[in-house]
């Protein structure tokens, strides 16, 4: 996610990928300590901070239809290697870090976006 699609982020917004690069590595360690129920509760966190921004709130994330909120990640099709018994926590970690980072980098970008354009 970071060196992938986040790439063009890094370029023009280094400020906001690394506070959600950052944030990825704990939400895998969280994952890591606490299993995957732990996982399940980031991943439904970063959706009720999605849905209680005061953006999301106005409409502005939903006007062109183009910023994906809770939509499944084109990277994790399937989640059987997660019930693999040891490396299931570390797949499932992954998948919570690349969906939750996603999220974050797209809300934060946009948020940061719409607040230039009013400045403007």
């Amino acid at each position: 996610m970071w060196g992938r699609q986040g790439i063009k982020v890094l370029y023009t917004h280094l400020k906001i990928w690394a506070q959600d690069f950052v944030k990825s590595f704990s939400d895998i360690w969280t994952v890591l300590t606490k299993g995957t129920k732990a996982g399940d509760a980031i991943i439904d966190g970063v959706k009720a901070d999605a849905f209680s921004r005061q953006n999301y709130l106005n409409g502005r994330y939903e006007l062109g239809k183009k910023l994906d909120i809770g939509v499944v990640e084109e990277e994790f099709p399937t989640s059987l290697p997660a019930r693999i018994p040891i490396l299931g926590r570390l797949f499932r970690a992954a998948e919570v870090a690349y969906e939750a980072g996603a999220i974050r980098l797209r809300l934060d970008v946009a948020d940061e976006i719409y607040n230039l354009a009013e400045q403007a």
